[in-house]
């Protein structure tokens, strides 16, 4: 199932004035692999690629939103006091990418930084929010993203109980 594509931009040049409050679907792509994903036992060759502007990118993520503006700006890196609550993929990234000695705050910087610095993001947007919920469904369980947790394809489930872990071992220091 071919992924649809309305707007697409690195994360360094995205202004959130070009996102609309529509339904969406969207996609995370980095050009740069968390090394405790590799660690962790993915098959790296089965993770989507593409270039653009001459920078590989892997497909690491898939989402949806009732309102695209509002969940894409709870993802988009802002500012070092955004927290992890309202983003899985940030809490994911936090439990990839930071020390559990280190505070949210410099946590939150350190995976602002490697959103900035690595992270394509693409969406498209739909009539109602049912209709993402089913082509985000629908793009989860035809793909293969390492990032998400839920509707993952059996292949990932390793790897899914992982990363559930990691992730939970920061709730519990908190």
């Amino acid at each position: 199932m071919e992924f649809k594509i309305e707007n697409a931009y690195f994360v360094k040049d995205i202004c959130l004035d070009v996102i609309d409050t529509k339904p969406a679907v969207y996609r995370w792509w980095f050009d740069v692999i968390p090394e405790k994903v590799i660690q962790g036992g993915v098959d790296i060759s089965l993770i989507r690629t593409k270039t653009v502007k001459g920078v590989k990118l892997y497909a690491l993520y898939v989402g949806k939103a009732a309102n695209a503006k509002n969940r894409l700006r709870n993802h988009l890196p802002r500012s070092s006091r955004q927290t992890f609550r309202t983003s899985t993929l940030r809490r994911t990234l936090r439990a990839l990418l930071c020390k559990q000695s280190q505070s949210d705050e410099e946590c939150s910087n350190i995976v602002n930084q490697f959103m900035t610095n690595h992270a394509y993001l693409e969406w498209s947007y739909y009539a109602s929010d049912e209709e993402a919920k089913h082509y985000e469904s629908a793009y989860i369980s035809n793909g293969y993203y390492p990032l998400n947790n839920s509707e993952n394809i059996d292949s990932l489930k390793i790897w899914t109980r992982q990363m559930t872990i990691l992730r939970k071992q920061w709730s519990e220091i908190k």
